[in-house]
């Protein structure tokens, strides 16, 4: 990739930041200056615009410059009002001949001002590797060893499809660390097993922001606590201000704490742990304990990464009474979260209860999930939110109207709107086949019509 061109250059896709230090490593002479939204906020947090141009000056001062936009939508989200401004701004760096390069990074498009889109000539779209390209990392990765002629790699391969380059190099990492060196044996039962049983616990299941309807102020909350840290650990360090390492997602079931947590992962581009504490305690005595220490050492070597706590209530209640299992589990989990936050990782523990009140004040303790935020039932707004982004997955008549059935299910849950579309599509279906077969002549409405939905919900208890 030709930089000189002097065309800006917008990059999408898994393993960005890889590709953008492969990139600079031919402009040494070139001064780098990084703008993120969290280091914006931080110097300036009430005047963005001049912080944009006090980066645009320091760029023109430090000729030649490459500026990189990361995050582009958070820094130029299509919400925005005014943002000619910085476009006249970024169009002026053309004139230096190749003297300002603009680069810019993003997880989704969509959510840039078009404004801003329309700016960038140059577009790079990343791919996860395919088998080929996989078989190449291990190789490069892992030449060290001179058995790796020996395995099997297109079988690893397969093994490791949809991850992304991040991942692959955390799966070489993870090799490396738990291999014996020289030892054929040794490294292909870390390949088959290590990965095929450690990452598919814990693979990322594609959450984006806009995939989860309702939900802006707890989104806004965990922008700020959790995903400013991440895209920018640098402005944190320099400021002295000590980053958020534990979160408690509370509230009651079904309001969308699993999808909130699998969603930061996808922001911040990192590897999701999940661990269900329900089926840890019903593991046998000392077992639960290792599998406890191996998914933090899991996160530590793949890091960055996301551990989700899912049903904490099941390790940290009050009235745990004298089980020896849940004891037992719960020193150790406290014991991985001290040891966690005592060093500089850039692993994040996110906790879920439906019962806040239920838990053990330990694990709210500083320095663990000391950071609480209340994840509700959807009010009237937020519940058209969520049926507007359900029913862009179905096939939906004009005539349906979410206000009119936002206004009919209160009290229900995002996990009871999917549920109620669930119904309403299986509904639909029948009601489309009856039809057909009573008189293939008629005019039949073959999608999910309003009164599909008043119709469930008419012969629907909640």
């Amino acid at each position: 990739m030709n930089l000189l061109t002097n065309k800006p250059l917008l990059i999408t896709g898994n393993g960005k930041t890889k590709y953008v230090e492969n990139l600079l490593k031919n402009y040494n002479n070139y001064e780098i200056v990084i703008v993120s939204l969290a280091d914006m906020l931080l110097r300036y947090p009430l005047n963005i615009e001049t912080c944009l141009n006090n980066y645009f000056e320091y760029a023109y001062k430090h000729q030649p410059s490459i500026l990189i936009f990361d995050n582009c939508e958070e820094i130029f989200n299509r919400n925005g009002s005014n943002y000619q401004f910085i476009y006249n701004f970024m169009d002026n760096t053309k004139k230096y001949q190749n003297e300002i390069i603009i680069i810019g990074k993003s997880n989704s498009l969509d959510d840039i001002h078009p404004i801003i889109k329309n700016y960038f000539e140059e577009f790079i779209d990343i791919q996860n590797p395919d088998t080929n390209n996989i078989i190449s990392i291990f190789k490069n990765n892992l030449n060290e060893y001179e058995e790796i002629n020996s395995i099997d790699l297109i079988k690893i391969a397969n093994l490791c499809k949809r991850f992304t380059y991040n991942d692959i190099i955390a799966v070489c990492k993870f090799i490396i660390q738990n291999s014996s060196n020289d030892n054929l044996d040794s490294i292909n039962r870390v390949l088959n097993n290590n990965i095929k049983n450690s990452y598919d616990s814990s693979v990322n299941e594609s959450i984006q922001w806009d995939d989860i309807g309702g939900l802006d102020k707890v989104k806004e909350d965990i922008e700020e606590s959790v995903i400013w840290y991440f895209n920018n650990p640098e402005a944190y360090n320099r400021l002295g201000i000590q980053a958020t390492k534990g979160v408690l997602l509370y509230g009651p079931p079904g309001t969308g704490k699993t999808l909130l947590a699998k969603a930061i992962a996808t922001k911040i581009n990192s590897r999701f742990i999940l661990i269900n504490i329900s089926d840890l305690v019903k593991g046998e005595v000392g077992q639960s304990e290792k599998a406890i220490k191996k998914f933090f050492d899991l996160a530590i070597s793949t890091q960055p990464a996301i551990i989700f706590l899912d049903e904490l209530e099941s390790l940290f209640s009050k009235r745990k009474g004298d089980n020896s299992i849940v004891q037992k589990l719960s020193s150790q989990l406290i014991l991985q979260l001290d040891e966690l936050n005592s060093g500089q990782y850039k692993v994040i523990i996110l906790g879920a209860t439906n019962n806040v009140r239920a838990l053990d004040p330990s694990i709210t303790r500083s320095g663990r999930l000391d950071h609480l935020i209340h994840v509700p039932l959807p009010d009237c707004a937020q519940r058209e939110s969520i049926l507007k982004v359900i029913g862009k997955r179905m096939p939906i008549s004009d005539n349906v109207d979410y206000k009119i059935i936002a206004e009919r299910i209160n009290g229900y849950s995002g996990a009871d709107i999917k549920e109620l579309f669930r119904k309403t599509g299986l509904y639909a279906l029948k009601r489309i086949y009856k039809l057909k077969n009573e008189n293939n002549s008629v005019d039949i409405v073959k999608n999910i019509s309003q009164e599909d939905f008043i119709h469930v919900l008419n012969n629907t208890k909640k």
